[in-house]
């Protein structure tokens, strides 16, 4: 990884002796452009980026894998206003696309029921889950999964990197897992003091607005709560 003004000096200058060059930029946190020069005649090209990024926690149904697939168009306001707007600017597919993307995708979790896709037919065994077709590039793709709740814990899985340069090392990845307890439900009683402004500046609108607020949280009081209320002006 280097500085992007940097990577594109060093690729354009190996482009320009002759040698086979890639360059991979981020433009926006889910938006890469990649750049191939001096690719052989009647070659076969392997094209391989490794992204890292969390997946989401949906509350009652589990994990959610999410990856896109396609470059939507993106607002840019007035002329100037985005100064990479080139960079993100791409061309809208009149009708269906030619490429499609194949997915293989291993989930390394206790699964309590198979996973599940909201965009895509899928098929899973022993974990891995694949697509049952190739997918059309119009559409993120997006597999959800439940797994058993787990008893409070901490756990690191790691990962020894690729040593792919002197600089790897010994240097490994790891997930830091951390289960908090489940929540007693226990609700515990509450003092609740309100300072209420009542002074002439108050008078219309503003007194509405804090009637219609003191009658929101008396609302939400249960029998053991206590309620105070001082007004001043």
């Amino acid at each position: 990884i280097e500085r992007r003004d940097d990577a594109l000096t060093q690729y354009e200058a190996a482009r320009l002796e002759g040698r086979t060059a890639a360059l991979v930029e981020q433009e926006r946190p889910n938006l890469f452009t990649q750049r191939l020069g001096n690719i052989p005649a009647s070659t076969d090209v392997t094209v391989e980026l490794t992204i890292d990024h969390p997946v989401a926690w949906l509350a009652g149904s589990g994990w959610e894998w999410r990856f896109p697939t396609v470059v939507a168009p993106r607002y840019l306001g007035t002329n100037g206003t985005v100064p990479d707007a080139d960079a993100v600017t791409m061309d809208v597919v009149n009708g269906v696309s030619g490429p499609r993307a194949s997915v293989e995708l291993t989930i390394d979790d206790p699964l309590v029921a198979p996973p599940t896709s909201t965009t895509h037919s899928i098929a899973e065994a022993n974990g891995k889950v694949t697509l049952v077709s190739d997918a059309v590039l119009d559409r993120d793709i997006v597999i959800r999964w439940a797994t058993p709740r787990q008893a409070p814990s901490l756990t690191l899985r790691r990962v020894q990197s690729a040593a792919t340069d002197a600089r790897a090392g010994d240097s490994a990845y790891g997930l830091l897992t951390i289960v908090p307890p489940i929540a007693s439900g226990e609700d515990l009683a509450r003092d609740l003091v309100l300072l209420l402004d009542v002074s002439g500046s108050m008078d219309g609108r503003p007194l509405e607005h804090l009637k219609a607020v003191v009658t929101t949280l008396i609302d939400s009081l249960d029998d053991d709560d206590r309620l105070e209320m001082v007004a001043f002006s």
